[in-house]
């Protein structure tokens, strides 16, 4: 019976307690860690992209574009780049079929690649403010021809790659609908894995080569991208 009654005065202690500090847990915002009393904007841009960097130790430009949907201080959405500057490589291989040398040397380089674009401002409804962003995406890297002014690729030599690009920028609001990104990152690729016989100019026999190897499109970058659209 007593270990009864304790029990019931520690129960009525509790309760006490409980109404003791009821008022002040009322009067309190019941919150989450998803709350946030910023309210959510959607928004979305688009527009061309312009990147510096280096292809097998040359300067390089590459042209292309993108766009994306953006929720509050950040946005997702897609992109595609396409290597606008003439680039070659000195390579000769043999046919067997016919046992002639090929020469690949007057052939441009074709390098192009696309996929995911994310990144994030911070206050970006200052006038100017930075930004981060990554690319994520998937490409090839081959030749091209060029005979009587028409460009064809070169469809037997197409290495597949993969393509990171992250970057930090500073960004200019020009306008609501008008803004200019500058940024500057590093380019990862890999995935080159193509080969072909390599030969002298005599038939000579060297070996096993690579078409492109990862450090030859590797390089660090410089961006510049004209973005129009509701920010």
């Amino acid at each position: 019976m007593k270990s009864i009654v304790k029990i019931f005065r520690l129960h009525l202690l509790m309760v006490a307690i409980g109404l003791l500090f009821s008022g002040q847990i009322i009067s309190q915002e019941y919150k989450t860690i998803f709350d946030s009393q910023k309210p959510i904007h959607i928004g979305g841009f688009g527009g061309p992209v312009v990147e510096f960097s280096g292809v097998d130790g040359s300067f390089a430009t590459s042209v292309g574009g993108g766009g994306g949907m953006i929720l509050n201080d950040f946005f997702i959405g897609g992109y595609g780049m396409g290597l606008s500057t003439l680039h070659y490589k000195d390579i000769t291989t043999l046919d067997p079929a016919r046992m002639i040398l090929i020469d690949y040397s007057s052939q441009s380089i074709n390098f192009g690649h696309g996929g995911f674009w994310i990144g994030g401002a911070l206050h970006p409804a200052e006038a100017i403010h930075l930004a981060v962003s990554a690319k994520i995406g998937w490409g090839s890297i081959g030749f091209m021809n060029q005979t009587n002014n028409y460009h064809y690729y070169n469809e037997s030599v197409n290495d597949n790659v993969f393509v990171f690009t992250p970057q930090a920028e500073v960004e200019f609001n020009m306008a609501r609908w008008f803004k200019v990104n500058l940024g500057i990152g590093y380019r990862l690729v890999t995935g080159t894995s193509l080969t072909y016989d390599a030969y002298t100019t005599d038939l000579q026999y060297i070996g096993k080569e690579k078409y492109f190897n990862n450090n030859e499109f590797s390089s660090f970058v410089g961006t510049v991208s004209l973005l129009f659209g509701g920010f």
